[in-house]
């Protein structure tokens, strides 16, 4: 029998649906007996049982035929809950039993589901990452908190040895330190200096240079104006943040998932299928809107007792 394995965000309640048959026909059949007492968790293999049931929901009032739905049945489990204390903890893999209720005049035990827990969330359905490492290699410490320092060893595509940047730059500044303006301007002057000298020497040769100033001082102006409209690295930090954890994304509608899309797409798409309501039944498994009301995806299944198969995902209804 397969059961569903979860990533769960520290503190957040997990629902938990299975499903009940009749072992003689394999139509939907109502189980009897479900309780709390009957949900029991191990963590990581141990066979010590969670000593405490506070946190465990039975949902729909009873957990038993959910909206009516004969042989559909749920609970839910809160990882928030630290009535045993230290149970919860990141990282751990955890296997919920239930054990035991009647079936079709059986007395039965079994896997509900697994799940690992994840860091918390600070902002709800947007996992916490921190990197520690890039391809295996520990990453430096941001020399600005919150910020990654970043070693860059191609430029345009092409391996670029950058710690001699500044060294280039430096010979760069040598080499064109004699096309400077030979008229006892020093070198490294303004541009504004250099042109209201070259005014000055061929004032005495009739040319008029007082335009020449005036097209430098505005061509070094619309430099400026340029240069200091480009966003800084914190702008850009911010709005990389404000991306990941300020902004909010409507979930997709109903349709077939598009084999090539965006990624914000297929994260949006993972979250409504861990969120939204879902039904199953032996040959048909949908997954509704967020109103409960429309299926918007389905996808058909089969199981011949060897394999059980999951059609591709298509639109509802």
């Amino acid at each position: 029998m397969s059961f569903p394995v979860y990533a769960v965000p520290a503190g957040d309640v997990l629902p938990i649906f299975f499903d009940s048959f009749a072992g003689s026909t394999g139509a939907s059949i109502t189980l009897t007996g479900l309780a709390v007492t009957d949900i029991e968790i191990y963590k990581d293999g141990s066979v010590t049982q969670r000593a405490s049931d506070a946190g465990y929901t039975l949902l729909d009032t009873d957990g038993i035929d959910f909206d009516a739905i004969t042989g559909i049945h749920g609970f839910s489990v809160d990882t928030g809950d630290n009535t045993d204390a230290g149970f919860y903890t990141v990282g751990a893999w955890f296997t919920v039993v239930v054990s035991a209720v009647t079936v079709d005049g059986q007395t039965v035990s079994f896997i509900a589901a697994q799940f690992r827990l994840m860091a918390a969330e600070s902002v709800a359905a947007k996992p916490k990452v921190d990197v520690d490492a890039w391809l295996g290699t520990a990453a430096a410490t941001p020399t600005v908190a919150g910020v990654p320092e970043v070693d860059l060893t191609h430029v345009a595509g092409a391996t670029t040895n950058v710690s001699a940047l500044a060294t280039n730059v430096d010979a760069i500044l040598t080499d064109t330190a004699d096309m400077q303006p030979k008229l006892g301007t020093p070198a490294g002057a303004s541009l504004s200096a250099d042109l209201a000298a070259i005014e000055a020497q061929t004032d005495d040769i009739g040319i008029a240079g007082a335009g020449l100033t005036a097209l430098g001082d505005t061509r070094i102006a619309n430099l400026d104006t340029t240069v200091s409209s480009r966003a800084t690295p914190a702008q850009v930090a911010t709005e990389v943040a404000d991306a990941l954890a300020t902004d909010t994304y409507a979930e997709p509608g109903q349709g077939a998932p598009a084999a090539t899309t965006t990624l914000a797409a297929k994260i949006n798409y993972l979250y409504k299928a861990f969120r939204n309501r879902k039904r199953q039944t032996a040959t048909l498994w949908e997954l509704m809107n967020d109103a409960e009301t429309v299926v918007d995806h389905k996808a058909t299944v089969s199981d011949d007792a060897t394999t059980a198969i999951k059609q591709k995902i298509v639109s509802g209804p």
